[in-house]
């Protein structure tokens, strides 16, 4: 049976709210009737716009925000008179900005793939010229005429739910410990993934109607509020925390206290969360991506949101982790992912490491460690040597030196668990994860310096959250880790004198040498057996992984450094300076001792070597020196927990 069938909908929603957000930002940043503006503007948008055609729908194929679909039993030419008058209005209300099309087909519509069909075709005909030239042929008669400006008060009088959680404007997100009239905010903007697509390949009507009508009702005002006030701490006075520009459709757009980021992110978990549970029944699934940008509340609107648009297309662009089914986050030009697991009742994601590294560097900043110092000078030696395009064992010794432990020998042994916490945050940003060189029971993931972009970015995010400020003020539902003794153990030192040792220090040598590598004569990978006795009391022997090292104090590379890299000369101090002692061989049950220097056989090889003893080879083998030396302190400060028991915390 052929139907009227009819669209309806507004293009360029975003400009539409952006216009009207800033003229009253800019004009008065004070004036209470901003919220008055937003909310009035975003419901004509999500729901208001279609009011003047409700006698003539019979049945709604598709509501949505910004669109509307439905059969009509009426006179077309009445539709026509209508439509159009609601076209003027909306023209002359909004001085041109909002452009509302409209489309009327007739369409076979008998059973539920008629209306799919006749959803697609529609929105397919209103996103294309069709639409547009029809609009524009039915209202030529006065579009091209010349129209006295109306003034824009169409929102005078009208009235606005009592919201809960939104503040008036802006300013009022003030905290306390900021100044008042110039303080950070947060701006958040969500979008859905892949949705376009998704309606495309939906063949069923009712799944389609289902994930239009679960959007409509949790992707509002009214529901941004109602999550809102949900997440209030119970210990405030139901603090307003928002300021709301825009909900509906498939975008979330609106600004918090710089304080309130960690329970923004929460939020926009909570509302996917209730999204994608409505959803099981027709067993989809949606994930949602989130672009947040740091401002100030008095910076212009067009500022910032071409930039929070430009972190929510690197949130987009990103790939998530298939383990991690929720929101993915770009902050600062850098990733992460969040979700609440329901039946573990916790958070997951690297959003979660992060306030983890936040709450980390919080206890080490108590300890009288000077956290934001070593970031901001790791960070200025990172721009400088990029500057420079160093070499990777370049930027490995800068970055390696920079996180040699200080306090590993500290009589506060909190002060030197702290800083071990501090530098496995940075050196965590160096890894390489989807590498595993270990087995699958037991991964082993390596450092890489090819890229230290990553690293330059979370520095930067960290020292915007290690503010005083925001560390006095912030809060999260996130519960930090303990310290962990063996994974310290692996991260900073492990796997530290691993890279130092298969690449900076690694210089293969001709077979004729009769010597595999030049780093032997330095230091040597052994393994050493010790006996332990299992739960039954029964001796097992266990290997144990040794670095055999030359007996070099800190002044022998001093002295080479003040002196200059000379090949033969350095041999020679080392020969005159070094220790000796015999090596025992590594068979045997006892800890090896340290190297002999082969002074006669390293000068043999002078051809061969030389062009490779250089001043960044000699900073390697004294940071693998530094950290082997700080391993074996840390082992006898915080030795491995016995099995069965408890795990020091």
């Amino acid at each position: 049976m052929l139907k009227t069938v009819v669209g309806i909908s507004i293009e360029k929603i975003q400009q539409v709210i952006y216009d009207s957000i800033r003229s009253e930002i800019q004009e008065s940043q004070n004036n209470d009737n901003t919220l008055k503006r937003v909310v009035v503007t975003s419901k004509q948008i999500s729901e208001g716009f279609y009011h003047s055609m409700k006698e003539f729908i019979d049945e709604i194929l598709l509501q949505s925000s910004g669109c509307i679909i439905f059969t009509s039993s009426s006179d077309d030419e009445a539709i026509k008179r209508q439509l159009k008058k609601m076209y003027k209005q909306y023209y002359e209300t909004t001085k041109g900005a909002m452009e509302l099309r409209y489309y009327i087909s007739k369409m076979k519509i008998d059973d539920n793939a008629d209306k799919l069909k006749a959803i697609q075709t529609m929105k397919r005909s209103l996103k294309e010229h069709e639409a547009l030239s029809f609009v524009i042929e039915e209202n030529q008669d006065w579009l091209f005429s010349l129209q006295k400006v109306k003034n824009n008060s169409h929102l005078q009088d009208k009235s606005i739910p009592d919201y809960g959680a939104f503040v008036e404007n802006i300013n009022q997100l003030y905290h306390e410990s900021e100044n008042e009239k110039y303080f950070r905010i947060a701006v958040i903007k969500a979008d859905f993934d892949g949705l376009g697509k998704l309606f495309s390949a939906i063949e069923d009507y009712e799944t389609y109607k289902k994930i239009s009508e679960v959007l409509s009702q949790f992707i509002c005002l009214d529901n941004l509020d109602k999550v809102a006030k949900k997440l209030m701490d119970k210990s405030e006075e139901l603090k307003k925390w928002i300021f709301p520009f825009y909900a509906a459709g498939d975008d979330l757009f609106f600004a918090v206290e710089i304080f309130n980021l960690n329970r923004a992110i929460e939020l926009c978990v909570e509302i996917l969360n209730k999204i994608n549970t409505k959803l099981l029944p027709v067993k989809q699934y949606l994930n949602l991506s989130v672009g947040v940008e740091i401002t100030r509340n008095h910076e212009p609107i067009r500022y910032f949101y071409e930039r929070v648009e430009e972190q929510l297309q690197r949130a987009k662009q990103a790939e998530a982790k298939q383990a991690i089914k929720g929101i993915k986050i770009s902050i600062a030009n850098t990733t992460f992912t969040c979700s609440y697991n329901e039946r573990k009742k916790r958070y997951e994601g690297n959003w979660v490491n992060f306030q983890n590294d936040l709450e980390k560097l919080r206890n080490a900043q108590a300890q009288d460690i000077k956290v934001r110092a070593f970031l901001f000078t790791l960070l200025e030696k990172l721009a400088s040597f990029k500057k420079r395009k160093a070499q990777n064992n370049q930027l490995a010794n800068i970055i390696l030196y920079h996180c040699i432990p200080q306090f590993i020998n500290d009589t506060n042994k909190e002060k030197a668990k702290a800083e071990l916490d501090m530098i496995n945050i940075v050196l965590s940003q160096l890894v390489d994860y989807s590498k595993n060189t270990g087995t699958p029971k037991k991964p082993q993931h390596e450092l890489q310096f090819d890229n230290i972009d990553n690293l330059i970015n979370y520095i930067r995010i960290l020292l915007m959250f290690t503010d005083e400020r925001f560390e006095k003020n912030q809060k999260s539902r996130i519960q930090s880790n303990p310290f962990q003794v063996i994974k310290i153990r692996g991260s900073v030192f492990n796997r530290t004198l691993r890279y130092l040792y298969n690449n900076n220090l690694s210089i293969p040598l001709p077979q004729s040498s009769g010597i595999e590598n030049f780093r032997t004569f330095f230091v040597h990978n052994d393994v050493y057996q010790v006996e332990e006795k299992d739960e039954k009391g029964k001796v097992k022997l266990r290997n144990i992984d040794y670095y055999q090292t030359l007996s070099l104090s800190n002044s022998i590379f001093y002295r080479m450094k003040r002196d200059g890299i000379d090949f033969e000369k350095n041999m020679e101090m080392m020969d005159n300076f070094v220790q000796s002692s015999i090596a025992i061989p590594s068979k045997t049950k006892q800890k090896p001792h340290a190297l002999t220097f082969n002074y006669n056989k390293v000068i043999q090889l002078k051809a061969s070597v030389e062009p490779w003893w250089t001043s960044d080879y000699v900073d390697s083998l004294y940071v693998f020196y530094r950290f082997k030396e700080a391993r074996i302190h840390y082992c006898v400060q915080f030795p491995s927990p016995k099995k069965g028991k408890k795990k020091e915390k």
